[in-house]
């Protein structure tokens, strides 16, 4: 599998120019990864820590959107199933404690709404994505809501044998999310994930 590790924009200085960035976050925030399941069923893992951070520009109209879910935070109603989500095999909380998303570029798609290109980490790996972005409110109250769809093997989610077999668990997650805004500033989401280090390069060996 290609792990990709795009280095995140800089949205600390967005909207400089006469714009507002917003805090995104507090106890109205959710997001939640909805799987299907044979017999019409659907798995529902819900997530309650969610922060971020929106960035308008000097017409109100966002410029960027930057997304932090807490993995760990993860709940689907059922504890066993709850260990298994956040274990290795699956979101691995211990090792990447954050589900993140900025942004790339936003076409408008409607009265308040826009399709989003960018980025989608999990795990350690990172997929170009298209989300669908609503956003209500002003430069002072705001939400945002997003929807969009990926396949988990992208990201290497896997899910054990008894959920795949016995339940009949579908490869394609409905990725769903509610962040209203609680502030401006430019804390607490700069960029949602930093990008790892690059790999270091060993130096050529010298000839003899």
């Amino acid at each position: 599998m290609t792990i990709v590790t795009p280095t995140p924009p800089d949205t600390a200085t967005a909207g400089a120019a006469g714009g507002a960035t917003l805090q995104l976050g507090g106890a109205g925030s959710r997001a939640r990864l909805v799987a299907a399941m044979l017999g019409g069923y659907a798995l529902h893992a819900e997530f309650a820590d969610v922060t971020g951070r929106l960035v308008l520009d000097e017409f109100g109209a966002p410029e960027s959107v930057a997304v932090r879910i807490g993995a760990g935070s993860v709940t689907s109603g059922d504890v066993r199933r709850d260990r298994h989500l956040r274990s290795a095999t699956f979101l691995d909380v211990d090792r990447h404690p954050h589900v993140c998303f900025w942004s790339r570029r936003l076409e408008p798609a409607g009265a308040n709404r826009w399709r989003v290109h960018g980025d989608l980490r999990i795990r350690d790996v990172a997929r170009p994505v298209v989300l669908d972005v609503a956003y209500d409110g002003d430069d002072c109250h705001a939400t945002v809501r997003v929807r969009g769809q990926v396949d988990r093997r992208d990201f290497g989610l896997v899910l054990n044998r008894t959920m795949e077999r016995a339940f009949g668990v579908g490869t394609d997650l409905t990725l769903q999310a509610e962040v209203p805004a609680v502030g401006r500033g430019d804390d607490p989401v700069a960029s949602p994930c930093p990008a790892p280090a690059p790999a270091a390069v060993a130096p050529p060996a010298l000839a003899a």
